[in-house]
């Protein structure tokens, strides 16, 4: 009997060893499954069993600052000023603005010089050198070609001798206020693309080891809900007809001209948003609401797009006989693509570019900037009506849906000081909207009228077009 139950006991131990070891082995075998190792070949791994963390190389070498001394976008155009000393009984030969790449390049070389664009520069006494990224307010560094990824800001000073020195950049973000620090700027959507994508950039300024930089940082990203790649400004409305011909009045065909371009450019893969849609009542005085927060303006302003066109036909009765298109273009900015919107509504819908002369750039295009009797207009205006002048001179753009909305970079000013109006929330704004007027043609000449009611779509086709050859994305 004795041994029976010393037989029981060992087997009941036997069992309980063995289901300790089966569940050891289970719980190991589902640990396993469920937390990999980070050594091996993974992408994130070093090769030990501790994560890659990338090392913020970009900084490297650079022991030089230059002073940023105003950066803002205009339409898809980054625009950065900024001033450095040269080394001493250096000439400089060229400046250049480079993305560096910010992360784990092996030393700065021309092989971390991802991108490097031209600058304009002026040699100063004393070996101060100034710096523009640009000529034009809409020529600077295109954001719309920049692939994903961490870059730092440098500037390169390359001297007559072949020799050149790298500059950070260093930005007084306490003296701007915290409105003028950074951007965050969308581009337009890609509409080669079967999912229409868009990039975010961050551009900002941070410190590295006490070190002061600027820096782009790249990610794909859909648009948020208030981010528009154009908004379309149907002129006039409300109580504001605008030009009349018969029964026919501007602000009414500006709006069914509007709606179709919108229309047009969705089915494209464009967001658009529209800065009035004819819902507005007849007895409104949008001629002076347009600065109100749901005026034309604030619409267009918080709309963040990178382009607006505002809609308008011409009239001049009695004086001009023979009509065609203009596209006015702010006068700080380059007229290339003025060019081709006139140049393409013209062949589209058969129609002439106006030969004006007041304000032509080209056959087609014109820009008007504050001429000296305007400024001292402006000045009398405010003395009349006891408020500070404006800031304005003859760089100042005369047509406020070109200023208004390209913020500090088209010199915007209406703040509210002049009571008559409201404000523009986006008279500081370091984040432009690039806009054209498109005076379709003179309302007030028989054959511009007659096409203009009949071939809507053409002159849609045309601007269309236009838009599709300008913001079409580099081969990947």
């Amino acid at each position: 009997m004795k041994t029976k139950a010393l037989l029981k006991i060992i087997l009941v131990l036997v069992i309980i060893t063995a289901v300790i070891f089966i569940g050891a082995g289970i719980i190991s075998t589902h640990h396993s499954d469920t937390i990999k190792p980070s050594g091996g070949s993974s992408e994130n791994s070093t090769g030990a069993d501790t994560p890659h963390e990338k090392k913020f190389t970009g900084l490297d070498g650079v022991e030089k600052l230059c002073n940023v001394t105003g950066f803002f976008t205009y339409g898809t155009s980054f625009c950065l000023s900024g001033s450095f000393i040269a080394s001493e009984g250096k000439t400089v030969a060229d400046v250049y603005i480079i993305l560096s790449q910010a992360y784990d390049s092996k030393n700065l070389s021309s092989e971390s010089e991802t991108y490097t664009y031209s600058a304009v520069y002026n040699e100063l006494p004393q070996n101060q050198v100034t710096f523009n990224s640009y000529k034009k307010i809409n020529d600077g560094i295109d954001l719309e070609n920049i692939a994903n990824g961490s870059y730092c800001i440098l500037i390169k000073a390359i001297y007559t001798d072949g020799e050149y020195d790298y500059y950070s950049l260093s930005y007084d973000t306490a003296s701007a206020g915290n409105n003028n620090s950074s951007i965050c700027y969308y581009t337009i959507t890609d509409t080669n693309k079967s999912d229409n994508k868009n990039q975010k950039i961050d551009i900002g300024f941070s410190t590295e080891n006490n070190m002061p930089y600027g820096f782009f940082n790249v990610c794909y990203s859909a648009l948020p809900d208030d981010v528009y790649d154009i908004v379309i400004d149907p002129g006039h409305g409300g109580t504001d007809v605008g030009a009349k011909k018969d029964s026919y009045y501007e602000a009414d065909i500006a709006l069914d001209y509007s709606l179709a371009l919108k229309k047009s450019l969705e089915e494209q893969g464009y967001k658009v948003k529209l800065t009035r849609d004819g819902t507005e009542a007849s007895d409104t005085p949008m001629a002076y609401t347009m600065y109100d927060d749901d005026g034309r303006v604030n619409i267009a302003g918080k709309s963040n797009a990178k382009l607006c066109l505002s809609i308008h036909l011409n009239s001049n009765e009695g004086h001009v006989y023979k009509g065609g298109v203009q596209v006015y273009v702010s006068c700080r900015g380059e007229s290339a693509f003025a060019k081709s919107l006139a140049d393409n509504i013209s062949s589209s819908a058969n129609t002439p570019k106006s030969n004006m002369a007041a304000f032509q750039v080209v056959p087609g295009v014109y820009t008007r900037a504050f001429s000296e009797n305007d400024v001292a207009d402006s000045r009398s205006e405010a003395a009349a009506g006891g408020y500070e002048p404006y800031n304005v001179d003859t760089t100042t753009d005369f047509y406020y849906m070109i200023r208004e909305l390209g913020g500090i970079a088209t010199n915007a000013y209406v703040d509210g000081r002049k009571t008559t109006y409201g404000a523009n929330r986006y008279v500081k704004s370091i984040q432009g909207i690039e806009s054209y007027i498109i005076e379709l043609g003179f309302i007030s000449v028989e054959d511009d009228f007659q096409n203009l009611l009949t071939n809507k779509d053409k002159y849609v086709d045309g601007i269309v077009t236009a838009i599709n050859s300008q913001y079409q994305k580099a081969t990947e």
